[in-house]
């Protein structure tokens, strides 16, 4: 996902699309293997919320009214984020692809997500249903993502790998030692 995200051909294909509306990305990768946050729809909604702000700062009055009331009149607010709070920047900013900016949203292991993971293909699909949006995701081939995406252009990483897989698979496999004297070389 990664190299897909950074490289130079994505962006310019992304760019043909935008057009003459700014090309805004976010990326957010869910990892199982971390922190319960780190595969949560909270994380996924604060990491491409910060994207959006920091590329376009302006629109943080709007994502937050009742945040930037508060900051103006007694400063910082340090209150947690609600996840309603969240919900509601995060749809505001998708609603203003289109016609603020084109968004594309890199998504890697979308089997990692802990919460439903058909409700959020749903929340995906809408996203690019109702809005102009693109969406780049990743995940391993469950049925749940394949009854989601296997319509739309998509690629087997595996099969592109699977020369490469076997080469290294077989070097290795050539050089041990029990490996050679299971096929009478030693």
């Amino acid at each position: 996902m990664k190299f897909l995200r950074c490289d130079s051909r994505t962006r310019e294909h992304l760019s043909a699309w935008s057009g003459d509306l700014p090309l805004l990305t976010a990326h957010f990768y869910f990892w199982n293997s971390g922190s319960q946050v780190q595969n949560s729809l909270e994380r996924f909604y604060r990491t491409v919320i910060y994207t959006l702000l920091f590329a376009r700062m302006s629109f943080t009055p709007d994502a937050f009214p009742d945040r930037w009331a508060n900051a103006k009149l007694f400063g910082e607010d340090r209150r947690d984020w609600s996840m309603s709070e969240l919900e509601q920047a995060f749809a505001l900013l998708i609603n203003r692809s289109g016609t603020a900016y084109k968004l594309c949203l890199f998504i890697d292991g979308l089997d990692e997500y802990e919460g439903n993971q058909r409700v959020f293909v749903d929340q995906l699909s809408d996203l690019t249903a109702a809005h102009d949006i693109k969406l780049c995701v990743a995940s391993r081939p469950w049925p749940v993502f394949e009854d989601a995406f296997s319509t739309d252009a998509h690629l087997m990483l595996q099969d592109l790998t699977l020369p490469d897989i076997v080469r290294f698979t077989w070097s290795k496999l050539h050089n041990h030692r029990g490996f050679k004297i299971l096929l009478g070389m030693e």
